[in-house]
Parts: structure tokens; C-alpha cells; sequence
């Protein structure tokens, strides 16, 4: 009679196995601060890069212009691999949620994005594994010193505005007129 009812039992958090990891997919879960660390990471990869490379064009002596135009497209082609690796890991911190996937798309909404980093993941097992290790007493205090110099850093700016060099006035009127 009962299995003509289909009732099932839960099943237990030890019964659960963690997902064996298929690269290049995301199958797994991830914290909130291990993924505010890896995003972190990414962020200072991509503008050593850029960075690097505008110092190599300018020591290399091409005009302006040309090592402009070689860094915007070094920037857009660096950039696309940078977005797959932050949704891919976006995708492992909905799954910490237990939210589907499709969710981590948010990732591209500013400002919407910051749920990543505030919105706790279930301390239980759930469909996408066990609940993530810890992270260490070392990785906590390292985005907690980051996240709190990025905020005061916008919070400033915020406050006195954008520091942009004083803009020159216009030419003095009283220049004394020289004929020949």
C-alpha cells in the first residue's frame, strides 16, 4: 500500500555526496567569502593585465592613439573571459542559495550584484551538495579589509566628488598687443 502511495522519506545530510566537480561547468556550491575573494582576485588579474599593458605601449613608444586603440581592444578581449569566470562562480554562490543557476544572470545588473556578497547560503545540505567548508580566520580578515577599503573609497568619492585637476579659465584680456 505505502509504495503505491510513492511516499518518500528525506534524506539525510550525510547521505548527500559532494558533486564530483565537472569542469568547465559548475556543479558545486561556494561562500560568501570565497567568492567575494575569487571575484576580488579576477578584478585585480584584469587591471594588473590592462595596467601592464599600457605600461608596455607607452615604454614601447607607439603614438597615443595607437596605444590607446591596442588597449580597448585588449581591454574588450580580456573582458569577455573575465565575465565567464565571475558568472561561472556566480552560478556555484546561487547554488550555496539554493537558487537555480539561471539566477546568478543578476550578476550583470549593477549594484543588484552585491546580493552575492550579503545574501547568506543555506547552512543545510540541498540539491547542489553539502554545505561549503568554512573559510579560514586568515581569508575572512583579508575580504574584510578589502571590502572595507573599497567602501571607503566609494563613500569618499561619494563625499568630495571625482578629483579632477582644476580646468584652465580662460586667457587673460589685458596681454599687451605687439605690432611690428
Amino acid at each position: 500500500m505505502q509504495d503505491e502511495l510513492n511516499v518518500s522519506a528525506p534524506v539525510p545530510a550525510e547521505a548527500i555526496k559532494p558533486a564530483k566537480r565537472r569542469i568547465p561547468w559548475p556543479s558545486g556550491r561556494i561562500g560568501r567569502v570565497r567568492y567575494i575573494s575569487i571575484v576580488l582576485g579576477l578584478v585585480v588579474v584584469y587591471s594588473a593585465l590592462l595596467s601592464l599593458t599600457g605600461l608596455l605601449l607607452t615604454l614601447s613608444g607607439v603614438s597615443p592613439v595607437v596605444a590607446e586603440r591596442t588597449l580597448q581592444l585588449f581591454s574588450a578581449v580580456l573582458f569577455v573571459p573575465l565575465m565567464g569566470a565571475i558568472l561561472f562562480w556566480s552560478i556555484e554562490r546561487v547554488h550555496d542559495m539554493g537558487l537555480s543557476g539561471w539566477v546568478a544572470l543578476v550578476v550583470f545588473v549593477p549594484y543588484v550584484n552585491l546580493l552575492f556578497w550579503l545574501w547568506p547560503g543555506k547552512r543545510e545540505a540541498n540539491a547542489y551538495g553539502p554545505q561549503p567548508t568554512s573559510a579560514s580566520l586568515l581569508l575572512r580578515m583579508l575580504v574584510l579589509m578589502v571590502v572595507a577599503i573599497l567602501v571607503l573609497i566609494y563613500a569618499t568619492t561619494l563625499w568630495y566628488g571625482p578629483i579632477m585637476p582644476e580646468q584652465p579659465g580662460p586667457p587673460p584680456t589685458d596681454l599687451p598687443i605687439y605690432r611690428e
